[in-house]
């Protein structure tokens, strides 16, 4: 308890400093991160998350988490703006990630992937892949006040509270939560944004702690952790090919992306201030994506019904994505 009590006033204090000094303060002009009218917030949410896995979790392990804490450090203040050399080096720690540490996907119930998961250089750049895109997909979404960080959160609390029969470490995930839920508080009042840094590790760390939980549970689908990162996933997919589509750069940021969308509709048809809009936007993204892994938890075995679950959401996506588009242009809204 004194650890945790410690660690709260630590984070407020170093907050207070980053903004007094004006170190590690968010970008207002970043078109993906334009969402709120506060333009002195601390992106110190990756440094916050990070000393909390060294101090607190196994160091031989948690030390490659830092790589990825200094690559998206070097995202935030603008030392590293391009991003294929970003997502080069990416796919170099990565690789090295998933090697040293031994990670692998051992299953994915289809017969052909599976045989080709056995091949150990395949299992690494395919377990590669999947981190790849999750982290890119985790720093699409994260441009709405508490939308990762919810995400995440929702996904760990369910585990933890719905689901305690599987087979996974119950203190890690327990200590995860108590920083996620401090990270989405200070997010929630737009003292703290996460920044490039605080969501390539904190998806990173995500992805390492469900494969883990798919390896610990051999009858658990694997497509019910496909379920539970859908969403961050698919909007990096998605986001490549609408830009490719478009003949726009495939890797430069925008703000086109749904919460974007849904961001720009509630502001205007609701006429509220950034914030709100930002909040309101966020919460209903994340309480769609609870209903649809609650309405999963009697199926996380039956690997068809998840992967029916799976194509509702993308089919939804799509549904969502056309109708506010075709709204936002009929309405002729300015671009913010």
């Amino acid at each position: 308890m004194v650890f945790y009590f410690s660690y709260i006033i630590f984070s407020l204090i170093l907050i207070f400093l980053s903004r007094r000094l004006n170190f590690l303060i968010h970008k207002k002009n970043l078109p993906h991160k334009s969402l709120t009218s506060h333009s002195k917030v601390s992106i110190l949410g990756g440094t916050l998350f990070l000393i909390f896995l060294l101090l607190k979790f196994n160091l031989n392990n948690y030390f490659w988490f830092i790589p990825f804490f200094l690559l998206g450090l070097f995202s935030d203040i603008n030392y590293l703006s391009n991003p294929i050399k970003r997502i080069l080096i990416q796919i170099i720690l990565i690789i090295l990630f998933v090697f040293f540490l031994k990670i692998k996907i051992f299953k994915t119930n289809f017969f052909i992937l599976d045989f080709a998961l056995n091949n150990n250089l395949f299992n690494i750049i395919f377990t590669s892949f999947c981190l790849l895109v999750l982290i890119n997909g985790c720093n699409f979404i994260d441009g709405l006040n508490t939308l990762l960080i919810g995400y995440i959160l929702i996904i760990f609390l369910i585990i933890y509270f719905i689901l305690p029969s599987l087979n996974f470490n119950k203190d890690l995930i327990k200590d995860f939560l108590f920083i996620i839920m401090i990270l989405y508080l200070l997010n929630l009042f737009n003292v703290l944004y996460l920044g490039d840094s605080g969501s390539y590790i904190l998806a990173l760390f995500s992805g390492y702690l469900l494969i883990d939980l798919a390896n610990n549970n051999p009858y658990l689908s694997p497509f019910y952790i496909v379920l539970l990162l859908w969403y961050p996933c698919f909007e990096n997919l998605f986001s490549i090919f609408r830009r490719k589509n478009k003949f726009a750069p495939t890797l430069n940021a925008d703000n086109k992306h749904l919460h974007h969308l849904i961001f720009i509709f509630i502001k205007n048809i609701f006429n509220t201030k950034n914030i709100w809009a930002n909040i309101i936007s966020a919460f209903i993204i994340n309480f769609y994506n609870f209903l649809s892994i609650m309405f999963s938890i009697k199926f996380i075995y039956k690997t068809k019904f998840i992967i029916l679950l799976i194509i509702t959401n993308i089919i939804f996506y799509f549904f969502i994505y056309h109708y506010l588009n075709k709204k936002i242009k009929n309405l002729a809204l300015k671009d913010f």
